[in-house]
């Protein structure tokens, strides 16, 4: 049972959230059928409740990894934050000054195609076991014409949702983050 994070009271209610827009360090995201609002029967306080959180982090990044449009500069830094890395050791792993990172991450200057397939390559290869259920296809990444126009990009948010995966080692049945088919309008 879950209490109440403000009262400490354990009557609490969830109500699962048919669509829930959320943002993961800068990049908009859906999530279906996968949040719960989460509300205080003893002192009325809400708040969300989204399972997994590190793992979504994770199936976002693999996710734009595959996406064959150029990144930008919140994405690159979302990219970098999702693996764990400081500004100076990715610059390190993509054989770049912290200085050159900075501006793409800014939006100063963009990525150059080399770079830029690397760090998806690396994102992918990183992040791939916490995100399982994402399909990740090598082969594809190294290449992938990276497209410079964005198409409305921005404008249609990516969307997950939690499905029920079985791990391939164990057996292990966990919930994952995969992508989930277009929300209707």
């Amino acid at each position: 049972m879950n209490n109440c994070g403000k009262c400490g009271g354990e009557a609490v209610t969830l109500r699962r959230v048919a669509t829930f827009s959320h943002e993961v360090s800068g990049i908009v995201v859906e999530l279906k059928d996968s949040v719960f609002e989460v509300v205080c029967d003893a002192c009325g306080s809400q708040g969300t409740l989204i399972q997994n959180h590190e793992g979504l982090v994770a199936a976002v990044a693999v996710s734009r990894a595959h996406i064959p449009v150029k990144l930008n500069g919140t994405e690159l830094r979302f990219m970098r934050k999702a693996l764990g890395l400081t500004a100076t050791k990715l610059a390190a792993r993509l054989d770049v000054t912290p200085a050159h990172l900075s501006r793409w991450e800014h939006g100063h200057r963009p990525i150059p195609a080399s770079q830029e397939r690397s760090l998806r390559m690396l994102a992918v290869i990183e992040l791939q076991e916490r995100a399982p259920a994402i399909d990740s296809d090598f082969k594809a990444l190294c290449d992938m014409e990276i497209s410079p126009i964005r198409n409305g990009l921005d404008d249609n948010p990516m969307r997950f949702e939690l499905v029920r995966f079985k791990e391939r080692d164990t057996r292990e049945k966990h919930d994952q983050w995969d992508t989930a088919e277009a929300l209707a309008a």
